[in-house]
């Protein structure tokens, strides 16, 4: 029976609650090289912010073209038309690592160029779904998110197909127990941040359902992904995915990344990773936790209290303030994951500290190890040119994905292609 075609068991939903690296990390108040706040010890979704003296660990933490996992196929896209956008950051920057952050006037200048699409306005911020507490029952807990923990849940202001309430995910946010309480500012912040995110709508991406905005229960909602993280799926379950198969799920994950850099202003994720890529029942790839930006700057919610990357995913502009940042640091992220998919490590995972990671990218200039049995070697070059240290040179994701696609339908091995005559 294929790996694929078996029922996984507990997963968790938007990340893992399985340490990496447990023998090795257990160092008070250190970063995370993976990213992941601590874990909650109670259970109870109303958080405060444990950076002061909390144990670090590294851990995960009807297109009839679209590319599926368990099936072989092409993933339904079309090309946008040209624009001139601008770059906007939606998820957590690295202040350890003195990162400038995106504006919106950074990102396309020294002649990065993108095919963007302009989507829809979003409703006004007055529109969001504002799910009441007494509406959410939870029914286990998950482990920990890039904002706060997360859980596994039931939503009776929706029902699924049988007429239940609906299965979804419940992300408490941290707050910092040093700022104001859960005042109106707090949430009116949190609430625009959910307005520049909610419009966008894709099937790579995880959907947003609402928020609660009760005192003390500051949380939003989302889809509930039932085979749970990449990360768990790869490395945990250690699942070893068929060519065929890895190169769909590249696709779907490079589909995903492409949407948002198609977007005007320019969507930059900024926090790729196995972990923050979740599958569904049938094992398909979407994106999650991209938003929250100016809530967490604003309110110190992020857990780890410093560092609100994910290091061992960082592309090399990201280890230098005098650098720009573009939506090019997704695409190093991206051919991360790749190897992982393709039956690769995480990146540098011999690498157990900061400095360490930190020497490896701006002195030795070495990018993460790319799998020597992967069977293309298309697909090894173009990874080969997504970890080029000169971030213009790197391709774009619309490159990639072009690239996967045309791989996918020439190459034998990926599923594609026409055997020579002669042959079996």
């Amino acid at each position: 029976m294929s790996a694929l075609s078996t029922r996984l068991g507990f997963s968790p939903a938007q990340s893992s609650n399985l340490p990496m690296d447990q023998k090795a990390w257990g160092r008070p108040s250190a970063p995370s090289l993976l990213g992941g706040a601590p874990f909650a010890k109670n259970g109870y979704p109303i958080l405060a912010n444990p950076a002061s003296g909390a144990e670090w660990r590294d851990q995960d933490g009807p297109n009839k073209n679209e590319a599926r996992v368990l099936a072989p196929g092409q993933s339904g896209h079309q090309p946008s038309e040209p624009s001139q956008p601008v770059v906007r950051q939606m998820s957590a920057p690295y202040p350890d690592i003195a990162t400038p952050r995106l504006s919106l006037q950074s990102g396309l200048q020294h002649g990065a160029s993108i095919h963007g699409t302009k989507r829809p306005s979003a409703p006004s911020i007055a529109h969001i779904e504002e799910i009441e507490w007494k509406d959410l029952e939870i029914t286990q807990t998950l482990g920990n998110g890039e904002f706060g923990q997360v859980f596994r849940g039931t939503w009776r202001g929706r029902q699924n197909e049988k007429g239940e309430p609906m299965d979804v995910a419940i992300k408490a946010l941290y707050r910092d127990p040093n700022k104001a309480g859960h005042d109106v500012q707090a949430i009116n912040e949190l609430k625009k941040e959910i307005d520049s995110f909610r419009g966008l709508k894709h099937k790579r991406l995880v959907c947003f359902l609402g928020a609660c905005f009760e005192h003390p229960h500051l949380c939003f909602i989302t889809e509930y992904m039932p085979n749970g993280s990449l990360y768990n799926f790869l490395h945990v379950r250690k699942v070893k995915l068929p060519t065929r198969h890895a190169m769909n799920m590249s696709m779907q994950l490079c589909e995903g990344v492409e949407y948002l850099h198609t977007q005007d202003p320019v969507v930059v994720h900024r926090d790729l990773k196995s972990l923050n890529v979740v599958l569904d029942m049938q094992f398909n790839v979407k994106l999650c936790d991209f938003g929250l930006t100016e809530y967490i700057d604003k309110n110190n919610a992020r857990g780890r209290g410093h560092n609100g990357g994910s290091p061992r995913y960082m592309a090399p502009e990201l280890f230098d303030k005098k650098m720009k940042i573009t939506e090019k640091i997704d695409v190093w992220a991206m051919a991360c994951i790749f190897c992982e998919i393709f039956g690769g490590t995480i990146p540098y995972d011999g690498v157990k500290d900061m400095p360490t990671l930190t020497h490896i990218m701006t002195v030795k200039k070495q990018s993460p190890s790319i799998p020597s049995h992967i069977e293309i070697e298309a697909v090894k070059q173009l990874i080969r040119e997504c970890f080029l240290f000169d971030q213009d040179a790197r391709p774009s994701s619309s490159n990639v994905f072009k690239r996967l696609q045309r791989i996918k339908k020439e190459d034998p091995v990926a599923g594609g292609g026409k055997k020579k005559k002669g042959h079996s």
